[in-house]
Order: structure tokens, then C-alpha cells, then sequence
């Protein structure tokens, strides 16, 4: 029986479980709505017209460990997060004029965590750190309570009937109660809306972009909703349709009208607006999208969140809440929530340590951190965006900073990276398995109404939870942007910790080799196996690699999405480099994780060898040897 302390979980599986087990997946997520619009790499538009295809949500085919004290602490601060985050909002003077005829606010927060273990206790401790508070289409509220019902269905099913098997009942495998706890924020926030003096029924707008592929996430929320509460009509509206199908009633309140875009005499008056588009610059293409989010800030309709609300999640407020300050000084968390209470101790619990990048005494020392080769390393570099994606890590911050004017900086923060223990699973995705050393991160979600004015919270509940997994190498971690994958979890303990190696690409040369004096097809056929670390890549297929490749196919596996095109013109870029070889020569390059450091070194000997070795002989044939 797999041990869930020990090396041994997720437990080894051979071929026809593993098959078995992805069938079952397939057909429990798609039939059950764990599910997401395919992306045009995996059906093609021209395939799929009609947009009626779905595929499974990225999931693991196990729940990973997460440390029950790291769970509990998570659940626990979360209240304290969301009256911290509608404190804030409240302390912005910026639209005061345009919000103040609706006080009420509705937050459905997602604050993401992963566990840090510190090296400098003993023995090492594990505790939760804050990687970013979200105040803006928290998503993946809908599908991670579908994704905690798969792995319960598998630990009844499945994982009793593998050779290794796991026993009914020995993972512990908490509710999640993502998306009841979502939608009953919104049904707050609804029924604390007063009933129309226009006559008009109430209704709630979800705001979405168009060509949603994440809709079965919204749909579920939406679903939710209505089966809750049947009386309250939930539509939804693409961002780039407010101004067609909304308008604002020319009374003193200026309440949102809806007109029904298949009935334009069915109006409703829009209660409560829950934006999933609006946080990135994509949405916002000319100027009559932001005349949009004018328009819906300026109505009487309680939003989800309001601009107040969404500045306040920017990443310059996290820093400035969690930057360092000497014993002495008051803190700026201070001013919403007092440093001698428990709620204080405990945010101060789950901060990192995060620098401004501006010209300040603390900004110019955190700009000597980013532009130093050997610190910069313990470090990520932030943007003022949201949807994933968008960070700069360890060493490309030097670089990166020098590439852009020195006045952008201030728009970054830099923060102390988290250095979380990993563990291993297996990822189903697309079709596809990909199996090695993950990292999790834990979300809690959390609702609040509150009002804007008074400071009055009429509603404040922590809201279920997300558990996501990438690949230990990779450095981002949300699902939308196709970095994640949703998993379950269950309480356990990490195993033991290996060291975090590096990108390390295996590549597989295949050559081809005939005398150019024969017209014959090649008389012999030589595969070696050669290891590069990832800073020595561009360098390798440039002087290393047999040079002047007649042809060229690359298959880039096992990499995150993120280093995938990367990659991909990296690769390209050297091959149109190379010049003075053999002819006949094929490439294949492919790219996985967890080699060692050592081979590294093996490569570079043999490599020098076999350059010297041409060298005295331009006609000797290459290594025929590969590297173990």
C-alpha cells in the first residue's frame, strides 16, 4: 500500500491503471462540468465553428499533500483579509464623488498562499506566506469544489483497485465549499439592494470577456446562484456590450437598466455586477471601454468590485501593507487594522518580504538587490497587472530592468521569493500526462459586503478553497493563463525535500552521416544524449552542436507552456547561426526536468574533446557514446 509521508506517493501505476485512471477522469470532469473551452492548439477554430467543443480542467490525478497547520492557518486569516482589503478601499479619495450614491460594496476576494519552509529553525518549520491578495475575477471559485469531488470520487473508486493502492479513507480530504460560499456573497450583496422604486425586477450581470474559454467556472457560480435562491435572475454580458444593452435611469439614484439583448422590452434593474473582465489592459482597447467602466462605476449598482476596490488589490498596496519596517515605526497595516490585535499578528504571520522599486530610501536598496546578478536570485519582480504571466524572476530581473526606462521602475514591486517544499504528481492535460516535482499553491476565497461610507461590514465569510499545481521548475502558477493546474488535497506530509535543480535540457542529437562523395543514403546512424543547464543553451547550439544542420525538427516536451515558445525561437534563432559542418544532420531537442548538475560537467569534457578530436581530423565521425 502507498505510504503519504514517504517517496512513495502518489504511488507508481502501471500503463493500463494509468489509462484507466484517465478515462475516468475525462469522463467524470467532462460530465460533470470540470471542464474548459479548448484552445486553438488543441481543436482549431476552423474544426470547432460553432464553439460547442469542451475539454477536461488541467488536473492532477491525485490530491497533493498540503500541510494541515498551513490549511488551517490559510482559513483562518481570511476574514481578517477581506475587512483589511474593504478598509483599504474605503481610504481612497479617488471617485468619491462618482461611488457615493451607492455605499455598498461586494469583495469576492481570493488571498494565495504557498508554504514556506524556513531552514532557520530546527527543525525547519512550514508556514503560509502571501503571494498576492486578487480583488478582481478570483476565478476557478466554480471548478475547484468540482475538482475536490473528482479526487473523492477517485479515493472511492480508483485508488483502492491500483496494485499500489491507496485504502478507502486514509487520505483526508476536506470539504470544499468554493462555490456555495461565492454565490452566497452575491446573494448578500443582491438581497441588500433595495427593491426597485422603478418597477423593475432585480437582476445580477456577470460581466465577461469575449470568447471565454474558463465559462463552465462562471457557469457553475451562475448555477449555484439560481439553484439557491430561484428568484434572482442572473444574465451574462460581455464587457465590450455595456453601453448597447445597459443604461443608466435618469433619476437622482441612477440606476443600471438591463434590456434584455433578445428582448429589449424585458428591462431589469441590475443589482449586482460581478466582473470576471476589466483587470487587464486587453480589455480596455479604446476609449469607449473605458467610458464603459465609467459608466458602470457612476450607476447605483453594487460592484464586484468597484475601482476603489480593485486599486486597492494592486500589488503597490500589498508592498506597501508587508514592507519591513523598523520595530519602532507605526505600520501602514496600522492604519486600518491595530498592530496589538490578533487579526495584525496573524496578517503579519503569512507576509513576505516585499521592496518598493521607487526612488525612496527603501526603493533604492531594493533596486541594488535587482540589479545584482547573485541577490536577485532570491527574488521576483512585480507589475501592477492581474491574470498571471506578467512576473519577471531571479536572474532575467537584471536584464529585464536595463531594457526598460529607469522612470517605468516605479511601477514594479520586488518580492522575496517564497521557497516552497515540493512534491510529486501527475497532470493530466490536454489529452496529456506530465509527471514529476510540483509546487502548490493554496487560495483561500473570501466574501464581503461592506459599506463604503460607514465602514459597516453587513457580511463576511471565508469562502472555500483552490489548491493549484505547477511544475517545480516553472515559475507561474495561474490556471487562466495556462501555467496551473486545479487539484484537491489532502493533509499530509511533505516527503523528504530533494534540492531544486535549475532547468537542465536533455537533447538528443540524431545524425545522419555519409561521405559527400557518396550518393548513397547515410551508411551510419549515431544517437548521443548530451545535457545542457538552461544559461548555457543559447551558447551550446551555437558552438557546441554539430554546426551547418541541413535539417532541423524540434519537439519541445514536458515544459511549462511559459518556456515552451520560448524555447521554440531561442532554438531557431541559433540554428540560423550555425554554419561549417557536416551535411545530413537532424536534430531533435527535447527538453525535460530533474537531470543533475554533474552531467553538466560530463558534457562540456566530452564536448571539448570531440572538437579537438575534429580538429586534427575534419572527416572523423562524432561520439558515438551517450551520456548517462
Amino acid at each position: 500500500m502507498a505510504s503519504l509521508t514517504s517517496g512513495e506517493y502518489p504511488p507508481t501505476i502501471k500503463a493500463q491503471e494509468k489509462d484507466a485512471l484517465i478515462e475516468t477522469v475525462k469522463d467524470w470532469s467532462i460530465g460533470n462540468g470540470l471542464a474548459v473551452r479548448p484552445p486553438t492548439t488543441v481543436i482549431a477554430a476552423e474544426a470547432d465553428p460553432k464553439g460547442i467543443a469542451a475539454v477536461n480542467v488541467p488536473v492532477t490525478l491525485f490530491p497533493s499533500p498540503f500541510p494541515k497547520q498551513c490549511f488551517t492557518q490559510g482559513k483562518a486569516v481570511q476574514r481578517a483579509y477581506n475587512e483589511l482589503y474593504a478598509s483599504v478601499s474605503r481610504h481612497e479619495e479617488f471617485l468619491a464623488q462618482v461611488v457615493k450614491k451607492q455605499p455598498l460594496s461586494l469583495g469576492l476576494f481570493r488571498s494565495d498562499y504557498m508554504v514556506h519552509q524556513d531552514t532557520h529553525t530546527s527543525p525547519p518549520s512550514l508556514q503560509v506566506k502571501q503571494v498576492e491578495f486578487n480583488t478582481i475575477a478570483s476565478s476557478f471559485g466554480g471548478l475547484s469544489t468540482y475538482t475536490s469531488a473528482l479526487h473523492k470520487y477517485l479515493a472511492t473508486t480508483e485508488y483502492p483497485l491500483l496494485e499500489n493502492s491507496i485504502a478507502q479513507g486514509s487520505l483526508d480530504l476536506p470539504d470544499n465549499t468554493s462555490t456555495r460560499g461565492l454565490a452566497a456573497g452575491i446573494e448578500a450583496a443582491y438581497n441588500a439592494y433595495p427593491e426597485s422604486e422603478l418597477g423593475h425586477q432585480k437582476c445580477v450581470i456577470f460581466l465577461v470577456q469575449d470568447g471565454e474559454r474558463n465559462v463552465f467556472d462562471q457557469r457553475h457560480l451562475e448555477y449555484q446562484v439560481i439553484n439557491s435562491s430561484p428568484s434572482i435572475p442572473v444574465f451574462r454580458l460581455p464587457y465590450s456590450q455595456i453601453l448597447k444593452h445597459t443604461k443608466i435611469a435618469g433619476t437622482s439614484k441612477r440606476q443600471l437598466l438591463y434590456h434584455l439583448p433578445r428582448n429589449p422590452s424585458k428591462v431589469h434593474e441590475v443589482a449586482v455586477i460581478y466582473m470576471r473582465a476589466g483587470y487587464g489592459p486587453s480589455d480596455y482597447p479604446d476609449q469607449q471601454a473605458w467610458e464603459a467602466r465609467y459608466h458602470l462605476e457612476r450607476s447605483n449598482a453594487i460592484k464586484c468590485p468597484t475601482v476603489l476596490t480593485q486599486l486597492a488589490g494592486t500589488k503597490k498596496v500589498q508592498q506597501i501593507l508587508a514592507t519591513p519596517r523598523p520595530s519602532s515605526a507605526p505600520s501602514a497595516l496600522g492604519k486600518f487594522i491595530r498592530d496589538d490585535t490578533n487579526d495584525a499578528a496573524e496578517l503579519w504571520r503569512t507576509f513576505t518580504n516585499i521592496y518598493p522599486m521607487d526612488t525612496s530610501d527603501a526603493g533604492l536598496e531594493a533596486r541594488k538587490k535587482a540589479l545584482d546578478p547573485k541577490i536577485c536570485q532570491d527574488y521576483v519582480l512585480k507589475p501592477q497587472r492581474e491574470g498571471g504571466g506578467n512576473n519577471i524572476y531571479r536572474g532575467a530581473i537584471p536584464d529585464f530592468l536595463k531594457s526598460i526606462p529607469e522612470s517605468h521602475w516605479g511601477s514594479y514591486i520586488l518580492m522575496e521569493l517564497i521557497s516552497p517544499p515540493p512534491v510529486n504528481n501527475i497532470i493530466l492535460r490536454n489529452g496529456n500526462l506530465e509527471q514529476g516535482g510540483v509546487i502548490c499553491e493554496l487560495g483561500i476565497y473570501g466574501a464581503c459586503v461592506w459599506d463604503q461610507t460607514t465602514g459597516k461590514v453587513h457580511y463576511n465569510e471565508e469562502a472555500g478553497y483552490l489548491l493549484r499545481t505547477k511544475g517545480d521548475k516553472s515559475e507561474e502558477g495561474g490556471v487562466a493563463a495556462g501555467f496551473g493546474y486545479t487539484h484537491h488535497h489532502h493533509h499530509g506530509s511533505f516527503p523528504a525535500i530533494p534540492t531544486v535543480e535549475s532547468w537542465v535540457f536533455k537533447i538528443m542529437v540524431c545524425s545522419s552521416h555519409f561521405s559527400p562523395s557518396s550518393s548513397n543514403t547515410s551508411s551510419s546512424k549515431i544517437t548521443r544524449t548530451i545535457y545542457v543547464h538552461s544559461n548555457q543553451l543559447p551558447h551550446t547550439i551555437t558552438n557546441i552542436l554539430p554546426l551547418n544542420i541541413k535539417m532541423a525538427e524540434e519537439h519541445v516536451r514536458f515544459a511549462p507552456e511559459l518556456y515552451r515558445a520560448d524555447l521554440q525561437t531561442r532554438i531557431r534563432r541559433r540554428l540560423k547561426q550555425v554554419k561549417h559542418f557536416l551535411s545530413g544532420q537532424w536534430l531533435s531537442h527535447y527538453i525535460r526536468q530533474g537531470h543533475k548538475r554533474r552531467q553538466i560537467n560530463r558534457l562540456v569534457k566530452r564536448t571539448e574533446a570531440l572538437k579537438a578530436k575534429r580538429a586534427k581530423s575534419p572527416e572523423a565521425e562524432p561520439d558515438q557514446d551517450s551520456a548517462p
